[in-house]
This record gives C-alpha cells, sequence and structure tokens, in this order.
C-alpha cells in the first residue's frame, strides 16, 4: 500500500477516535502520533520534526499506534520480526546468543518463560541457532502475551523450526497442567507454548524460582512506573534469573531507522515513539545495582539479574 496512503488511513482513525471522546490521558498521546504521521507526510517536516519536537516529548504520557489502536498490532508484529532477522541490523542477536550458549551448556533441563513474547521470534532464532544433533537436555519454552493475535503469530512463526507444533495455552492454569505432562516424542529436545494470560496471574498457579530463566524483549519500555514495578516484583519470584532486553536512547540508530523504515510507516512511527520512551544509558547505569548490564552497538542493552544467587545469600546470612 502506497506509504501516503497508511498515512492519511491512519490519521483518520486518530481524528475518528478523538471524536468519539477519550479518557484524558488519552489526549496527549493521540496529539503525539498525529503530530508524527502528519510530519513523516515529507523528509523536510520529518526531519523538522525529529530536529524539533521529538525531544519535546514527554516519555511517560506516550503510547504508539498499536496502543492506541490495536488493530494496528499485528501490522507492527510482523514488521518488527521482519527487521529482528535482518543479519545486518542484528538487532536481537546478543539475546538469542545468550539464550542459546545457556543451553548448550545445560546440565539439566530448562524452563524458560518470555513475558510479552509476542510471536516468540527469540525463541525461533535461539532454536535455528542451535546445531543440529548437538545433544542438550529438555528445553521448555513458554511465551506469556495477552494479545490473542500475538499467540497465534507465534504458533505460524515458530512452525519452521518445530514441524510438530506448538501448544497455545489459554489460561496460567492450563500452563502449568501442560508442564506436568511428559513431552510429545520430538526430533529435537525442545518444546513450546503460547499462553494467553496476564503475567499477574502467574503466582497464583506457580511456585516462586519455578522458571529457570524468565526474559523479555522489547518489552519494558511499554510499561509505566506502576505497572513496571508490578512486573518486576513477579519476576523476581518466579524467576531463577530474569534477562530484560530493550532499547536505550541513542539518537544515531533513530536515523539508520528512518533509512531503514521510511517505507513503513506505520512501523517507523512506533520505533520512533518507542526509542523517546527508552531509559537513557545514564538511567540504566544509575538502577543496574545487583545485576550484570551491558550495552550494543545495535542501541540495545542486556540486564542480568541472578535472584537464585540472591536467595543463597539471604538465607546464608539469615543463618
Amino acid at each position: 500500500m502506497d506509504r501516503e496512503i497508511q498515512i492519511n488511513r491512519v490519521l483518520s482513525c486518530l481524528a475518528a477516535l478523538s471524536r468519539n471522546g477519550v479518557a484524558a490521558p488519552l489526549l496527549y498521546p493521540i496529539e503525539a502520533n498525529r503530530a508524527l504521521f502528519q510530519a513523516m507526510l515529507s523528509p523536510r517536516r520529518y526531519c523538522q520534526w525529529l530536529h524539533g519536537r521529538a525531544k519535546r516529548l514527554h516519555p511517560e504520557k506516550l503510547l504508539e499506534i498499536s496502543e492506541l489502536l490495536p488493530e494496528y498490532d499485528p501490522v507492527l508484529h510482523n514488521h518488527l520480526m521482519t527487521v529482528e532477522r535482518n543479519p545486518v541490523l542484528g538487532l536481537i542477536r546478543p539475546l538469542v546468543q545468550r539464550i542459546a550458549n545457556l543451553i548448550l551448556h545445560a546440565k539439566r533441563p530448562l524452563l524458560l518463560a518470555d513475558f510479552g513474547a509476542g510471536g516468540m521470534e527469540v525463541q525461533r532464532q535461539v532454536i535455528a541457532s542451535l546445531p543440529v544433533g548437538k545433544k542438550h537436555p529438555l528445553v521448555t519454552f513458554i511465551g506469556f502475551d495477552i494479545s490473542l493475535a500475538a499467540c497465534d503469530l507465534a504458533q505460524a512463526n515458530l512452525a519452521s523450526q518445530l514441524p510438530e507444533g506448538i501448544s497455545i495455552l489459554p489460561s496460567a492454569e492450563a500452563c502449568a497442567r501442560w508442564l506436568q505432562q511428559s513431552p510429545a516424542p520430538s526430533a529435537r529436545p525442545i518444546r513450546a507454548a503460547t499462553c494467553r494470560v496476564s503475567i499477574f496471574d502467574l503466582p497464583a498457579h506457580f511456585a516462586p524460582g519455578a522458571f529457570d530463566v524468565i526474559f523479555h524483549s522489547f518489552f519494558r519500555h511499554h510499561l509505566d512506573a506502576s505497572v513496571l514495578a508490578n512486573v518486576e516484583a513477579t519476576a523476581a519470584r518466579l524467576g531463577r534469573r530474569v534477562w530484560e532486553y530493550d532499547g536505550y536512547q541513542n539518537w544515531p540508530t533513530v536515523m539508520w531507522a528512518s533509512l531503514f523504515s521510511w517505507h513503513n510507516p506505520i512501523f517507523l512511527a512506533a520505533t520512533l515513539l518507542s526509542h523517546r520512551r527508552f531509559a537513557t544509558r545514564r538511567q540504566l547505569l544509575a538502577s543496574h545495582k545487583g545485576s550484570r548490564l551491558r550495552f550494543y552497538g545495535n542501541g540495545c542493552y542486556l540486564r542480568e539479574i541472578n535472584y537464585q544467587a540472591k536467595r543463597r545469600t539471604k538465607r546464608w546470612m539469615e543463618t
């Protein structure tokens, strides 16, 4: 579809959303998206937006277009996976390599959970990267996402690596029951499921430290402060280790994204507002006590927290 048609269609939807009456907190993100999509109608106006209004946006008030207009969620997920598969960009390569390395050195079965899993592209790339015939213990991937569209997308996305398919689970209770079942025979010691559930429902069905690793990618910046605190508390309770992978504010990557995604204004708009919602390097460094933090040239960082070690230390001090 012609990019100008796409932009005008989004502008029409945003105008309709405003006319229908929305809660006050939505007025700012609607206007921010409207201004951005209007700017993208011409390169000159877009450059003016980048060097002016973009840096004045309030990150805590922003929402991306799929959060305002959920019908665009599948479009964004699909294009994000295309970008994640680009070997030059290597957008999720550090996280993929970290998980693959964990699997290849594992001495026992692993249970890995992905919060806000989307299309489970990280898992697809991890499985594809594992050497065929290389023996390792059973690995179970579970992707948790409240979006039904994301669950369907994950099933289709993993079909190329897991021909036997993945399980789609409707609740945390169903997920807990599924884990108790013996895995079906498979050519590879890997199984996967996607579960449509709120993350906050999980503690009622899973014991503390139930998951060897809880990871998430490009998920943190979508959460406001109160929700983020609850997600972090849930992950700290259920995960032995937690790996957080997201972007940080790095304006050279914005220029690269502008060139790479100019033809897809819906994805570009989401990328730009995501970038404004990212934490800065300074903010991340100030809050990484007790964790291992690494920055990458692709504009992303990986934070690792070992809660199992923290629990052992706490028990040792108590005794």
